[in-house]
């Protein structure tokens, strides 16, 4: 299975993208895609996407997980790669995994999207208040966009509308 997920990779951005756009053929609801970290695609590959959806790639960003490492060669080409074709990027499951400052600054993504285990029960958690706090307020100060992922309370909510996330998935 290992050696298929390349191409399982591929035909998930080519479908989503396809479905996607002829659902919402204008506008501006965005389309995030989960990309699997450490490969790029080929250049056959790209050229070939950036033909059927250049017009519209603005509007779709790709999701690199923060739980793998991003500091290598592979994952910055492809973060070059996908910001060449005018991709927007979003730094997934913030909060787990190779958490720091420094992953923040090296990826600089449009979108942090905070892991849920920061976001459950925030609005009863004085330190984790405190964290998404001083998270948002640094995401904002270097230009991107804050998603709080796994709100299912409306406390949850009202708090991170306190703490003035930009968006919220539950």
């Amino acid at each position: 299975l290992q050696s298929k997920l390349f191409e399982v990779d591929i035909l998930t951005w080519k479908l989503a993208s396809q479905s996607f756009f002829e659902q919402s053929p204008q506008g501006e609801t965005l389309l995030f895609i989960n990309s699997i970290p450490n490969w790029v695609v080929t250049s056959e590959v790209d050229q070939a996407y950036r033909k059927q959806f250049g017009h519209q790639l603005h509007r779709i960003v790709m999701e690199l997980t923060e739980g793998d490492e991003l500091d290598n060669d592979i994952t910055q080409k492809k973060k070059q790669a996908a910001v060449d074709a005018g991709i927007r990027i979003a730094l997934d499951d913030f909060g787990t995994g190779y958490s720091t400052d420094a992953v923040l600054l090296k990826t600089k993504p449009d979108f942090v999207k905070l892991d849920m285990s920061l976001i459950r029960d925030i609005d009863q958690d004085n330190h984790k208040f405190t964290l998404v706090r001083n998270l948002v307020e640094l995401c904002h100060s270097m230009g991107s966009k804050v998603v709080a992922e796994g709100v299912e309370t409306e406390g949850e909510l009202r708090t991170l509308m306190t703490l003035q996330a930009d968006y919220v998935q539950g």
